[in-house]
């Protein structure tokens, strides 16, 4: 009984993580983009630096996500 409640805890707090770290990772990488956005014909990407914040709560969003899943 107790094994089952702490399985249901460790997935809890794993979603919880996620989220966390991707409502960072969101606010972090909007920060990037401009402020005006005006019509343009073609895609829309935005280039994370590799050195940066946005980068490592990439890499954590990643991981976390794999992990709450299993």
């Amino acid at each position: 009984m107790h094994s089952i409640l702490a399985i249901y805890g460790l997935a809890s707090l794993s979603l919880t993580a996620v989220a966390i770290v991707t409502l960072l990772f969101i606010y972090s990488t909007l920060s990037y983009k401009l402020q005006v956005i005006t019509p343009f014909l073609g895609g829309s990407t935005i280039f994370i630096p590799t050195y940066s914040v946005a980068h490592v709560l990439d890499g954590m969003n990643f991981v976390l996500s794999i992990i709450s899943f299993l």
